[in-house]
């Protein structure tokens, strides 16, 4: 026994004879795991033998629902993984490497020619019979007599599956020869048109007697029906959601095993924080034992009421998952090279952060992200422009491996809806300083001065970005006109080498080798960018400061 499982281990003497008793750890009992949980399983509404029922009837299983529910949790319990064929979806996978996948997990083997040769013998009596081993040919003969008769020579070749990815006939005797079960597991990965075609494969492996069990990430019903109307009445769904009675059910499992008691308000809590994601709701629990040095089950039982370890658990999460959603911002922002100019996918995103938690669970319809949209820009986005962008949408975030989706958009109802969870948790516990968020605190500050009949020329009222380039230049358009800036203008530079150094007050009494108007669309076009930001001294003065964000962005 080594040290490590020593450190799990209670030693106890009965009778002149150790006794082992091992104890349940703290990564046995919550925490993400890729295995069953061994304590905290939670069976919920006799899943499990709903799941066993249509796993024995001849149709398709689809399980989905959002991120980290335990969709694959399900069939790791009830399935042997012996039995079943299990492809992983990756989102540049054509549908032929799919098949392709199988029938390799399968070793099958096809024919790929038989030959006969004839040739003339020399004279004498030839006859006998080989056969061999050599890789790849298998069962060659020969026979032959005297005199000029003919040599026949027959040749058969088993190669690789090369050829047959698109046998789906073929496929199917090979799962029915092996005994087993196809699974698509994270089926949500690829792009729509590879869902469509396999939905219309799937019809035909239903045909021939052949059920897949099809994993994955998305919010809607009868998403492989809308793809393929024939797949009606040939389809099981379970929809993978979690209930705070059910969660509540995790917690007090993995208490019990830990021999610890949370208080009903931190447990609220924890639930409530976990916006109905389980696995959210197992990290929360583990930081807290983690804060509160719980690493196994405890010998007296242990109440767990400090908020302040709940308010730090909470906070490490946040910290765990930061990363993966300053990404999934700088995807949206770049977008497709197509969306350089209207911004879509960053529009979208900024919605996402402002959204309603409800409604983002339920879906956003797509005429309400239009009007929303369009109030973001300055730019005419039209229906027709929104609609390629959300079709696009999932294919955005695979192909920049953001993994799991962040959204998924239902082409039946319109609508996109949240699939990660976790982002609800990371708007409401998280100290995110989005730019468009503080452009709203200015701009609210700045309407507050207005009212108070405060007059200070700020140079960032009524600016707009027209047209934002690619290429370095921007056009301007504020009470002043309109103007084409570029990066490379000395001007803008001048302001922004001056803010590296110092704050700069505004109006100045400082002189430049520019014009005020100039100096208005620069401090304009900064602000809009989320660049620089200002503090009021007076009435009539104001300081502009260069943002965390421009900081950033000046040291890359």
């Amino acid at each position: 026994m080594n040290f490590t499982k020593l450190f799990y281990i209670k030693n106890s003497c009965k009778k002149n004879e150790e006794e082992y008793i091992i104890l349940p750890r703290l990564d046995q009992v919550f925490g993400i795991k890729n295995t069953v949980p061994d304590y905290t399983y939670v069976d919920r509404s006799n899943l499990d033998s709903k799941f066993r029922y249509f796993w024995s009837s001849q149709k398709h299983i689809v399980i989905h629902g959002a991120s980290k529910q335990g969709k694959s949790c399900i069939r790791k319990k009830n399935l042997d993984s012996s039995e079943c064929i299990i492809i992983q979806c990756l989102p540049n996978m054509p549908c032929e490497e799919v098949w392709k996948k199988a029938l390799r997990q399968l070793n099958s083997s096809v024919p790929k020619e038989t030959t006969k040769r004839e040739t003339q013998s020399i004279s004498g009596e030839v006859t006998g019979k080989v056969e061999g081993t050599i890789p790849l040919i298998v069962g060659a003969s020969t026979e032959g007599k005297t005199g000029t008769n003919k040599l026949d020579e027959k040749t058969s070749s088993y190669n690789s599956v090369e050829g047959y990815e698109t046998d789906i006939k073929f496929l199917a005797e090979q799962l029915i020869k092996n005994d087993k079960r196809l699974i698509l597991e994270d089926f949500h990965y690829f792009p729509e048109e590879i869902r469509k075609e396999i939905a219309f494969h799937l019809k035909a492996l239903y045909e021939l007697n052949i059920f897949v069990l099809i994993i994955g990430i998305w919010a809607e019903l009868d998403l492989l029906v809308y793809y393929n109307g024939d797949l009606s009445g040939r389809i099981e769904e379970i929809n993978i959601g979690w209930t705070k009675s059910e969660l509540f059910e995790v917690l007090k499992k993995g208490s019990d095993a830990l021999n610890i008691s949370f208080s009903p308000n931190v447990a609220s809590e924890i639930v409530e924080s976990s916006f109905e994601n389980v696995g959210l709701l197992q990290r929360i629990a583990e930081n807290i034992c983690l804060i509160e040095d719980i690493y196994e089950k405890q010998d007296k039982i242990k109440e767990i009421s400090n908020i302040d370890s709940l308010n730090k658990a909470r906070q490490k999460c946040v910290e765990d998952i930061g990363q993966r959603y300053n990404k999934i911002k700088e995807v949206f922002e770049r977008g497709f090279r197509s969306d350089t100019e209207l911004k879509i996918y960053y529009l979208i995103f900024r919605l996402l952060t402002e959204a309603k938690d409800q409604s983002l669970i339920n879906g956003i319809p797509q005429s309400e992200i239009l009007k929303k949209i369009q109030s973001y820009s300055s730019r005419s986005i039209r229906p027709g422009d929104l609609t390629q962008a959300l079709d696009r949408i999932e294919r955005l975030q695979a192909s920049r491996d953001i993994t799991p989706l962040l959204i998924s958009y239902n082409k039946s109802l319109r609508s996109i809806s949240l699939t990660d969870r976790e982002f609800l948790f990371y708007r409401k516990f998280g100290d995110i300083k989005w730019e468009w968020l503080e452009d709203d605190k200015m701009y609210d500050e700045v309407k507050k001065s207005e009212s108070n009949d405060i007059r200070i020329g700020l140079p960032f009222i009524g600016t707009e970005i027209v047209q934002d380039n690619s290429n370095g230049t921007a056009e301007i358009r504020n009470n002043l006109g309109k103007k084409i800036i570029s990066k490379n203008d000395k001007e803008l530079n001048q302001i922004i080498k001056k803010l590296i150094s110092t704050n700069i007050k505004f109006p100045s009494i400082e002189s430049y080798s520019f014009d005020s108007n100039d100096m208005q669309f620069y401090l304009g076009f900064l602000f809009k960018k989320g660049f620089i930001g200002y503090k009021q001294i007076d009435q009539d003065k104001i300081e502009i400061y260069l943002t965390e964000k421009a900081k950033e962005k000046l040291k890359r």
